[in-house]
């Protein structure tokens, strides 16, 4: 597998977890968090959706130089 190939997978795998967590933060089962716990997921949703800005652009520069 390529270094390509890994990230799109990588990106692919973050997407799936990034969309669970965002439902959960969603969810009524959040209420049950204490305010610690429920901040510590924002914080980890918000890293995650830069991460996969990362990871998006990581892939922009290989489409820019693909032939």
């Amino acid at each position: 597998m390529t270094a390509k190939e890994r990230v799109i997978q990588e990106r692919a795998e973050l997407i799936e977890r990034l969309e669970k967590l965002k439902a959960f933060l969603k969810s009524s089962r959040v209420l049950q968090l204490s305010s610690s716990e429920y901040s510590l997921l924002v914080s980890q949703e918000s890293v995650m959706e830069q991460y996969k800005t990362i990871l998006d652009n990581r892939l922009e520069i290989w489409r820019d130089t693909d032939v």
